[in-house]
């Protein structure tokens, strides 16, 4: 083959980037050039990796007697990108859309040679997909809240209450978060000056940059313990709670991360958990049934015999 030496180097290149396993004596053979130029012109290759172009190199692989173009970089293999579709297919909280388009840029990283083994895993698991019900788009929403957050903006929003009814607020975004299928903005706003409060972003109608967010307002919890302290994104004043959790506790203790056991009984642990909301934390609670007794403070405890009675007279005749 006629070739430049000048081209030499790109042609190699463009050969290893196509996936091709390339011994040095059969270029050498094929370009009419000694192996001491074929072996410059990879070292050549990887002085330009290094300095110019990251993330990949030419190797040698014994097992196939030849030279490989490697990444540097992790990429994900077939087994993480199919439990990230998992992932996503069982939290289910994108419309059809968006999961189509994330699917697929998922399973595009999935290499050729791997395609014909994990596919069958991949078209059972996404055939589960049920989309979120709202069925609005959240992503760009998502990206766009996450730039006001960096640049500390105030937002003006009409957001749709859970009665239906559209409000109007001026919102200082502090922390986007999820909880069950949803994802929320945790803000201050004229209404919770002093205290975070949850929106869901998928009832945001519209949104507008209004100024700057004043540097007056300190979360009374960080952004990232809120959705610890809060099930169900109701946001209020933290309160320390205990309470009796019969059972293996690991439940509770994922639910609360900032949790602790306190004290180890022979049937049960005492449990000790920071809530920024009574409503949200009594709700969980109850959801555990019998395995669960609160024991402090005692609002708490009052407030949980009260929403258990009115439970109890919805089943009397």
């Amino acid at each position: 083959m006629t070739i430049t030496a000048t081209m030499r180097p790109v042609a190699i290149f463009m050969r290893l980037l196509n996936g091709d396993t390339l011994n040095k004596q059969n270029l050498a053979d094929e370009y009419a050039v000694n192996l001491r130029t074929i072996q410059r012109d990879i070292s050549n290759l990887n002085a330009l990796f290094a300095n110019e172009i990251s993330g990949y190199a030419i190797e040698y692989n014994s097992n196939l007697n030849g030279y490989e173009l490697v990444s540097t970089q992790h990429n994900l293999t077939s087994r993480e990108v199919f439990l990230l579709l998992k992932m996503i297919v069982e939290n289910h909280s994108l419309n059809a859309n968006e999961f189509n388009r994330v699917k697929d840029g998922l399973i595009n990283l999935i290499p050729p040679t791997e395609w014909t083994k994990i596919q069958p895993l991949v078209i059972d698991e996404i055939a589960n997909y049920h989309p979120i019900k709202h069925g609005k788009d959240i992503i760009d929403l998502i990206w766009t809240f996450s730039t006001y957050i960096k640049q500390k903006k105030t937002v003006a929003v009409t957001y749709q209450r859970m009665d239906n009814k559209v409000s109007a607020y001026d919102i200082y975004p502090q922390a986007i978060t999820m909880d069950e299928y949803y994802f929320y903005i945790l803000a201050y706003s004229e209404h919770h000056p002093t205290s975070l409060a949850s929106y869901r972003i998928d009832r945001i109608q519209t949104h507008e940059i209004v100024g700057t967010a004043p540097n007056t307002h300190t979360p009374l919890v960080s952004d990232s313990d809120f959705k610890q302290r809060s099930p169900f994104m109701f946001s209020g004043t933290a309160e320390v709670v205990q309470f009796q959790f019969y059972g293996k506790p690991e439940a509770a203790l994922d639910q609360f991360t900032s949790s602790r056991i306190v004290e180890t009984l022979d049937d049960s642990v005492i449990i000790e958990i920071k809530s920024v909301n009574e409503r949200g934390t009594l709700m969980w609670l109850l959801s555990q049934g019998s395995s669960v007794k609160v024991l402090q403070p005692q609002c708490f405890v009052d407030n949980t015999v009260k929403m258990l009675k009115a439970q109890l007279e919805r089943y009397e005749c």
